[in-house]
């Protein structure tokens, strides 16, 4: 527990407060509620670098039924964002806030699990998950990059530097 607790920074559990209502802000989270959360997206993150790096073709990979949905939808929205590197700046300054807010709220009852909650994502896809790449993004926003990153090729020959534990 305290080497994930040294994984993750105020910035990074943060990186999601623009999804959440105001109401919810201002309640005080519990420490072991948020323990419970790194520990969930830790070891989503290692199942998912397991999964990729054992697997031989990512672009047969589904991460849930609505895929082919969720892709269409994803590069109708943004038709040119670079996936292989992750601006992260960009994905989470104002501007990127209001064009990602409306897309990801339309998955709300789409009965994907979890949608909204926070999940980690490798800002360099040819690399592990460690502390210096990686983000922390509301699940159908990782679904979305993860899907066409594994659909357009880039999810391959990755350098497992994984360093979760």
């Amino acid at each position: 527990a305290h080497a994930i607790s040294k994984f993750w920074s105020a910035q990074m559990i943060q990186n999601t407060d623009f999804l959440r209502d105001e109401s919810v802000k201002r309640v005080e989270n519990d420490q072991n509620l948020e323990m419970a959360w790194a520990v969930k997206a830790v070891m989503h993150a290692k199942t998912y670098i397991q999964l990729l790096t054992s697997i031989g073709d990512p672009s047969v990979l589904r991460l849930t039924p609505l895929d082919n949905e969720l892709y269409a939808a994803f590069r109708e929205t943004f038709p040119d964002m670079r996936v292989d590197t992750l601006d992260e700046d960009a994905m989470k300054s104002s501007e990127g806030k209001d064009l990602w807010r409306p897309f990801l709220m339309q998955w709300e009852d789409s009965g994907i699990a979890d949608w909204n909650m926070g999940t980690l994502i490798r800002t360099n896809c040819r690399r592990g998950y460690n502390p210096n790449n990686t983000a922390l993004v509301p699940r159908v926003q990782f679904l979305c990059i993860e899907i066409a990153r594994n659909r357009e090729g880039f999810n391959v020959n990755i350098i497992d530097d994984t360093q979760l534990d």
